[in-house]
């Protein structure tokens, strides 16, 4: 279902933040939510599914996403930086998306 939180600016940067784990809300017109890993490199927040996950799918329909880390909630849209092996330090069988504001 669809994130509670407070609506948070998304930073320029996210510096400072380690890699673990947040929320994921795909499909705004009928929200679905997931918790899952996520990257942060070079102040950049990545997610990178691997092929079959339903929140993969949504993400493909409809790139606008929500973000919730540490009760605060980020409006936010996937963009695909990388297919299965294209980025060194990510999964081989895993597409990478980048995280940024809307």
């Amino acid at each position: 279902g669809a994130l509670a939180g407070e609506p948070t600016p998304v930073p320029a940067s996210w510096e400072g933040l380690e890699s673990g784990v947040f929320e994921l809300e795909t499909r705004p017109g009928d929200p679905y939510s997931v918790q899952l890993n996520y990257i942060v490199r070079d102040g950049v927040l990545y997610v990178d599914p691997a092929e079959g996950r339903r929140w993969l799918e949504h993400l493909r329909a409809d790139p606008r996403v929500r973000v919730r880390i540490g009760g605060r909630v980020y409006e936010m849209k996937a963009v695909l930086v990388g297919r299965p092996g294209e980025l060194a330090g990510f999964d081989a069988d895993r597409f990478v998306y980048r995280l940024e504001a809307r």
